[in-house]
């Protein structure tokens, strides 16, 4: 294929403006995190950041579990790691594990929202206790569950209420799930789209992207996020389900 000097130029182009993206991106997570107060570091946090050495947008490498049993302190037995999806009750990162049982590798993969937004994400105790007896409404999981705001916008003054908010406007995923959750978040952003349900191949097969709206995306409307299949899951399967079942019943 023969490329024009216009078609080179623009090309270059996209290019350093995906670069700048990226690094205004980490440069205003990293001063989030710095302008924050800090507080003292406990024994654990400290052999954490020497074991894993996030950098400053808070992504480590990988660390195995020999490695981590070699470290006193964050060597958890036969007593397990995590609580909430939080290893060694560092709370700081958010973490990601390798291995679908025993856990064979860990690393974080950015600040947690308790870090850089504090406790302006308040959610009650009771709405905890709930979602999470349920397990994740993705996949299953009973282990290392987190309660997901639906809108993870985070734009509801009355969701970030504790005394306004409701359980409906949470529900149960695993770390896993919330993470890849979190990806398509981030891409919505990036290219002020939201995402359709037919990239997942096994919700592809309904051929319904939004159970309501389309790409159109207002970061600053509450609602901008309804209707997409990870803003919840659980509704847009019912929603497909009886448009399947109605198919069937028009075609006999």
């Amino acid at each position: 294929m023969h490329l024009t000097r216009f078609d080179i130029r623009t090309f270059v182009s996209d290019i350093v403006d995906k670069v700048v993206l990226k690094t205004n991106i980490i440069d205003n997570v990293n001063i989030a995190y710095n302008t924050l107060p800090k507080a003292k570091l406990t024994r654990k946090q400290l052999a954490v950041d020497e074991l894993f050495k996030p950098d400053i947008s808070g992504n480590s490498i990988w660390v195995s579990k020999d490695e981590i049993s070699q470290v006193k302190c964050l060597n958890w037995g036969n007593n397990g790691a995590a609580r909430h999806g939080i290893y060694f009750s560092d709370n700081r990162y958010i973490w990601e594990k390798e291995g679908k049982r025993a856990i064979q590798a860990l690393r974080t993969v950015g600040f947690s929202d308790s870090v850089l937004y504090g406790a302006s994400r308040p959610i009650r105790s009771d709405i905890h206790a709930f979602h999470k007896a349920t397990g994740c409404v993705v996949c299953g999981s009973k282990s290392d569950l987190v309660t997901d705001h639906k809108n993870d916008l985070y734009n509801d003054p009355r969701v970030l209420n504790a005394n306004t908010q409701t359980f409906d406007d949470f529900q149960c995923l695993c770390n896993h799930c919330n993470l890849t959750k979190r990806q398509v978040s981030v891409f919505t952003k990036e290219h002020n789209r939201r995402i359709g349900a037919t990239t997942i191949p096994s919700i592809a097969i309904f051929n319904i992207d939004f159970i309501q709206g389309d790409e159109t995306f207002n970061i600053n409307d509450i609602d901008a996020m309804v209707g997409t299949y990870w803003y919840d899951p659980v509704a847009f399967l019912e929603f497909c389900k009886n448009r399947t079942f109605e198919t069937i019943r028009v075609l006999k």
